[in-house]
């Protein structure tokens, strides 16, 4: 199954490893920079999940528009994420199935 997990934070990341364990393509969207550089070049988030080798066929990426290309989404992020709600609304356009 095609998924998306939506927040790269400890919950997020470790959501999105354990599916990618499982077998399903799995993509990790996060808005912070510095782990999407340290997902893709170590497969690690120390900040959020430190100690923890994450699964290399696990992708990351901090374009909202991998909801499109999905079969499910997983909603994984903070209430402070609030404060982006403007990226985040077009999450309601996108068909998501």
């Amino acid at each position: 199954m095609k998924c998306v997990v939506l927040g790269a934070g400890s919950w997020g990341t470790a959501v999105a490893n354990v599916l990618a364990d499982n077998g399903h393509d799995v993509t990790l969207w996060t808005r912070e920079s510095s782990v999407l550089f340290e997902v893709r070049e170590s497969y690690r988030n120390s900040r959020y999940l430190p100690g923890i080798e994450l699964n290399h066929n696990l992708k990351i990426t901090d374009d909202l528009k991998v909801c499109k290309e999905t079969d499910t989404a997983h909603y994984c992020f903070w209430y402070s994420i609030s404060c982006y709600s403007r990226n985040m609304s077009q999450l309601a356009t996108f068909d998501c199935k």
